[in-house]
């Protein structure tokens, strides 16, 4: 079964909070690092190569922090998870290939299918849409 890892999804909810957010100041890293349980250090890390990717934009100054760089609706998750597997220094794949045995050299035309997959449908996710999805889920639960 696939499974983001868990630097994609500390990346992805670092985002959704940002974009999430009641009102229009900065958040700051280690706020964000605080409630998602990550050490800050860490965290920069991830937030700096948002924010070239053009996904965050950094606020400086002592209120700064960082704001959304784009429309929620216009930041794919597929763009948050190939952030991250640059990263990471990774081939690019989502799901890793195992050593190169036997099988591992036949599966990987099914591993290159399922990445291809994966990435595809990320390409139609959409910050915005993830959030509500959240909110009516929320507003189902409530009810």
């Amino acid at each position: 079964m696939f499974k983001f890892s868990k630097k994609m999804m500390y990346a992805i909810e670092v985002v959704l909070d940002i974009a999430s957010s009641e009102n229009s100041k900065p958040l700051q890293s280690r706020d964000l690092a605080k409630k998602n349980d990550l050490p800050e250090r860490y965290l920069e890390q991830v937030m700096q190569r948002l924010v070239r990717a053009g996904i965050l934009v950094g606020v400086r100054g002592p209120r700064g922090g960082y704001l959304l760089g784009r429309e929620a609706d216009q930041i794919t998750i597929a763009e948050i998870v190939e952030i991250v597997l640059k990263l990471d220094q990774s081939k690019g794949d989502i799901l890793e290939k195992a050593p190169h045995t036997t099988g591992a050299i036949a599966l990987a035309p099914l591993m290159d299918e399922f990445n291809s997959i994966i990435m595809g449908r990320l390409e139609g996710l959409t910050i915005e849409k993830l959030l509500n999805q959240h909110q009516e889920k929320d507003e189902r639960a409530a009810a």
